[in-house]
Formats: structure tokens, sequence, C-alpha cells
């Protein structure tokens, strides 16, 4: 993990009770919200909660709080996705435009969020829908 979490806390480790707070981890508490993300805060809260630095487990309590709105929003675009995959393998009467409402919405909040692999998803759904639609 070059430049990651990793190499902070072996160069910077501070000793228990230390503090692991601003300019002590290479990259803060930042990580980009995409896939490794939910796992990348477990293992930088387990981090602090091994060190007991309070200083570190309010700043992340902090940069939790802020993003907790936009973690419900990955589970929206990935519920949408999913719902839309279902409709499209049912293929009853109506499920084509459900779906199709479910995709443009899905793919207009993953391009907003910067969801690469989802975008990849939906284009995925697109064809599948263009391709029932011309059938």
């Amino acid at each position: 993990m070059a430049g990651g979490l990793g190499d902070g806390l072996h160069r910077n480790r501070p000793a228990r009770g230390g503090s692991l707070t601003a300019g002590r981890l290479p990259s803060g508490f930042g990580h980009p919200l995409n896939w490794s993300w939910n796992s990348y805060m477990v293992c930088l809260t387990a981090v602090i909660d091994e060190l007991g630095d309070p200083d570190a487990a309010a700043a992340l309590y902090g940069a939790l709080d802020s993003v907790s709105k936009q973690q419900d929003v990955l589970a929206v675009v990935r519920t949408r996705r999913a719902w839309a995959a279902m409709l499209l393998d049912r293929n009853a009467p109506g499920d084509a435009i459900r779906a199709r409402d479910l995709i443009a919405a899905g793919r207009a909040e993953a391009e907003q969020l910067g969801m690469a692999r989802e975008l990849v998803r939906f284009e995925r759904l697109e064809a599948k829908l263009a391709a029932l639609a011309a059938s």
C-alpha cells in the first residue's frame, strides 16, 4: 500500500495514546467513495481504537458523519440497478418501462458520484433493454 494508511502507520507509529490526527497519515482520513471505502473506514477505525487516540476518533466520526448520506445514495444506486436487472430478466408487461426509469435514475446518480463500475453495469442493462425492445 505505497503511500497509504499502512506506510503512514509504520513510519510514524505513535505510542498507545498518541495522536494520529492531521498530518500523521499521508492522506489524512480521506478516501474516495468507491467499492473499497467501507473496508478502508473499518480498518482505520480499528487502528484508531487500537491506538486509543480520542482526537483521531473525533475527527473520523466527523468524516463518517459527513458522508453517511452519500453512503445511503451508493446503496440506492446499487438497488436501482439490481431491481432493473430483475425486471429485465422477468420481462413481464410494463417491466421494460420501469427498468428504463430505474436505469436512468441510477445511472445519473452513479455518474454524479463517480461510480465507474456501476456505470459499466448500467451500460450492460441498457444494452439488454435495447435488445428486448428490438425483439
